[in-house]
């Protein structure tokens, strides 16, 4: 049971027509879809008009499509001004970045950049298998090319298994990558996956779907990351995160050309990736991803413009 809550209903066994009877019997003004169109959603409820004003947010990256969804929560990064034509829904902006991250509770120290000891750079990504895509294998592929004797640290669940590996391996043998400067690996405890992005020096966002969760992630390691600003917001997330650190004109790149020569440039300026390594965590903490409170507010400040507009609407 949630204590935070004057009143906490669960209705994953209550059918749609029933559902929405309860939400409007309950006097609901503003109902939020934490969905979207990914498993077990709700939105034939939502179709149904369950409430006055109805919210997408958080949970899908795109338009819900149903017209009786009024808005959809976003910031200007990921749905950039003048996208409004491929959204069904009003389009909600906040202020910095529509997500707040909670760190993490683990208690993991941040090393030094492993270059210092190594001498050669580290790159690395603990996203998903399935995002490394054709594309993302090409664009990794050129940067360790840019960068002789550099590596790649590769870190998922899906890396336990060998034929994984072994496929992966070929793809980049395609490009011109050997073998030898891959390395994959499985899941992890909690705490040893944390501590593995001490292996890393700078962190290669894949493409069209970059990195959420794993971005920040990494930032709070200590942990820069490249990233190429996609043209939809499933490949903007990490560019949201890194404009809010003020990071975007170091780390957000504008094409496949600019992405490699900003990593290499990196990977050539040890002196940086120290300095970013030190300074990231703060840097971090003391944004607007890290400020619960404030992105409370903004949210709220968010619920009533909409109830204002809706009120505004009806006495019309």
């Amino acid at each position: 049971m949630c204590t935070g809550v004057d009143h906490w209903r669960s209705i994953v066994q209550v059918g749609d027509d029933e559902g929405a009877a309860l939400i409007r019997q309950d006097g609901i003004d503003v109902l939020i879809d934490l969905s979207g169109h990914t498993g077990g959603n709700r939105l034939t409820l939502f179709a149904r008009r369950a409430a006055p004003v109805q919210v997408s947010w958080l949970g899908f990256f795109g338009t819900t499509g149903v017209p009786a969804m009024d808005y959809i929560l976003a910031d200007q990064h990921v749905i950039a001004p003048g996208e409004e034509e491929f959204f069904t829904e009003a389009i909600q902006r906040l202020p910095s970045s529509y997500l707040c991250f909670a760190p993490p509770a683990d208690d993991v120290a941040i090393t030094p950049p492993p270059v210092l000891a190594s001498g050669s750079i580290t790159f690395g990504c603990f996203n998903n298998r399935a995002k490394i895509t054709p594309a993302t294998i090409a664009l990794w592929a050129a940067v360790l090319r840019a960068v002789p004797d550099s590596h790649l640290l590769l870190k998922s669940r899906q890396f336990a298994d060998a034929g994984v590996r072994t496929t992966l391996s070929d793809q980049f043998a395609a490009q011109g990558i050997d073998a030898a400067r891959l390395r994959m690996e499985g899941s992890s405890p909690r705490t040893d996956y944390l501590a593995a992005y001490n292996r890393i020096d700078i962190a290669l966002d894949p493409l069209p779907f970059g990195g959420g969760t794993i971005t920040a992630e990494c930032l709070w390691m200590g942990v820069p990351v490249m990233t190429l600003r996609g043209d939809q917001w499933t490949g903007r997330i990490s560019t949201s995160f890194l404009s809010t650190l003020s990071l975007g004109e170091e780390l957000v790149a504008d094409s496949p050309d600019a992405y490699v020569g900003k990593a290499a440039a990196l990977a050539a300026d040890p002196t940086r990736l120290a300095d970013l390594r030190a300074g990231l965590l703060g840097r971090l903490e003391n944004s607007p991803l890290c400020d619960g409170p404030a992105f409370t507010r903004n949210l709220e400040q968010a619920y009533r413009e909409m109830w204002r507009n809706w009120c505004r609407k009806a006495r019309s």
